[in-house]
């Protein structure tokens, strides 16, 4: 299994500080006082941080997947967004464009199966709301049907 890493859903995330504060190798700090980040080169994935996050906007992740899920909002639909401009809205459209069924919408919000992601970047780029990270492929359109010329007898 690939190392974990603590991942911030950084459009969230409040600056409180508990991350930094109970970061045992100092990976995790509070970027200019707007949002936490972790350097994946020193965190070790023990997972102390996401324990403590006062909102839940910590998750472990495999280090070597780019594409993640910038969001912990249970809520639905335009609920969630009294509370946060940047969330899940459970809408589903990336779990309908994932070829592999990798991404779920499970009590409101996108999760990644690890196991099963490629990284291919469907899911961030059908994403209406911008929360899931990574690359972003937008899903081409079918091309139009050509019309069918009538031949007059």
């Amino acid at each position: 299994m690939a190392k974990r890493v603590a991942s911030v859903d950084k459009k969230r995330c409040v600056a409180c500080g508990v991350c930094e504060n109970t970061c045992p190798l100092a990976a995790a700090k509070v970027y200019h006082g707007c949002y936490a980040v972790v350097e994946e080169t020193v965190c070790v994935g023990c997972g102390k941080c996401a324990e403590t996050c006062p909102k839940a906007l910590i998750d472990l992740v495999p280090e070597n997947k780019k594409t993640r899920v910038q969001c912990s909002s249970k809520e639905f639909g335009k609920n969630v967004m009294s509370v946060c401009k940047a969330g899940c809205i459970g809408c589903k459209a990336c779990e309908k464009v994932c070829k592999l069924g990798a991404i779920k919408v499970e009590n409101n919000i996108a999760q990644i199966d690890y196991e099963k992601c490629v990284g291919c970047g469907l899911c961030a780029g059908k994403c209406p709301k911008g929360i899931i990270t990574g690359k972003k492929l937008v899903p081409k359109k079918p091309a139009p049907k050509k019309p069918v010329e009538k031949k007059e007898a």
